[in-house]
């Protein structure tokens, strides 16, 4: 049963990764046996399955009932996981164009901050006021570096 489970997932693997050549091979024990490399004595036929597997192609393909409910519900449970994954795909997008922003409003505040401190500076400042304006120089230097590219 494990055989038979493994050789449809794999079946479905190569199926989804393209319209590929599918064969369906009859081995040394009489159970018939899926790959993508053809069959080995002449035992066995080419069928082509796409990446939207439907009844009428699972009937064209010759595949048994229980091959064919196998198969179903394998698409099915990896439709869900595609879906999944595409949901994740489009959360983390969001995350990194969120990201993105919030990096290029802290470069341009930054700009903006150290260009208002040399402002300052050359306009003239309190002595005392020194080393606070050298400080908060150097901060926003630091954010920009960081975040600007």
């Amino acid at each position: 049963m494990c055989f038979k489970t493994s050789t449809l997932a794999l079946l479905l693997m190569i199926a989804l990764s393209a319209s590929a050549d599918i064969y369906r091979c009859q081995a040394d024990n009489g159970q018939w046996v899926f790959t993508d490399r053809g069959c080995t004595r002449g035992m066995g036929e080419q069928i082509e399955l796409s990446t939207q597997l439907t009844t009428q192609r699972l009937k064209a393909a010759g595949l048994s009932e229980a091959e064919r409910l196998a198969l179903t519900n394998l698409e099915k449970r990896l439709a869900k996981s595609r879906a999944t994954r595409l949901k994740e795909s489009q959360r983390v997008s969001r995350r990194i164009r969120k990201d993105r922003e919030i990096r290029q409003k802290s470069c341009m505040l930054a700009s903006l901050q150290i260009a208002e401190i040399q402002h300052q500076k050359r306009n003239g400042y309190k002595l005392a006021d020194a080393n606070k304006l050298d400080q908060q120089k150097r901060k926003f230097q630091a954010i920009k570096k960081a975040n600007c590219s």
